[in-house]
């Protein structure tokens, strides 16, 4: 027997059948959620856990807690804020009519336009960021890039909210997601158009000639811009 801070301590001692070797414990029915007994095959001794599990309460980290709103804040601010275009801080007309007439920034704009916008990682991160992120019209007005599939998603979301439109077209562009974009043209408040061939642009602003009328009223800026013409064309409608 042996002492621990002056108190006797029993040596655990396991029971052993006839051929010598240790039996195992045999785990009885819970009679509590948390402390499960363990009888012997040989005693029949109902021995209580040293360590007894408790119920932890988990809590939402504190995004999750935050209100609705502020979380749709927080989720504009990161689509708002994403540097698509203009790395320098100016705006998207003007970054064009001052970069646009050399073969190297023209490339980088294209690049930016055949890319996914990177702010929509946040529906991957749980079903509420998606919900939240999904629900709100804000989110899904700017509309500058190409992908067809993706526009369709952005139209439905977006709903009735006035859209913002950039794109900036390769010598060969398809022009199906501008032409499906412009059949919405009274919702769009900012348009910026960038083409190679004046033709192009023909194609895309005589697209909306169908469009329906609807009750949004504003002030719109349409920017044009076309690389034969070399410079850039402002009407404001």
């Amino acid at each position: 027997m042996s002492r621990t801070h002056g108190f006797p301590v029993q040596p655990l001692i396991m029971p052993r059948a006839h051929g010598g070797l240790p039996v195992q414990p045999h785990v009885m029915p819970h009679t509590h959620p948390f402390q499960p007994l363990v009888r012997s095959h040989t005693h029949g001794l109902d021995i209580q856990p040293l360590v007894t599990r408790r119920h932890v309460r988990t809590r939402k980290p504190l995004i999750q807690r935050l209100p609705v709103e502020i979380r749709c804040r927080i989720f504009y601010y990161c689509s708002a804020t994403e540097c698509r275009y203009d790395p320098k801080g100016i705006s998207d007309a003007n970054y064009i009519n001052e970069h646009g007439d050399t073969d190297r920034d023209e490339k980088e704009l294209r690049k930016a336009y055949q890319r996914v916008p990177r702010w929509i990682a946040i529906l991957l991160v749980c079903h509420d960021w998606y919900h939240i992120a999904v629900n709100f019209s804000d989110l899904w007005i700017r509309l500058d890039f190409s992908s067809l599939r993706l526009t369709r998603v952005f139209l439905e979301r977006s709903k009735s909210r006035p859209l913002d439109v950039v794109a900036f077209l390769p010598p060969d562009p398809d022009l199906q997601t501008l032409q499906l974009i412009m059949a919405h043209f009274p919702r769009i408040r900012k348009l910026l158009l960038f083409a190679w061939k004046a033709d192009h642009l023909i194609s895309i602003l005589t697209a909306r000639g169908g469009a329906r009328r609807t009750h949004w009223r504003s002030s719109r800026s349409i920017h044009i811009f076309s690389r034969m013409v070399n410079d850039l064309i402002t009407i404001d409608i």
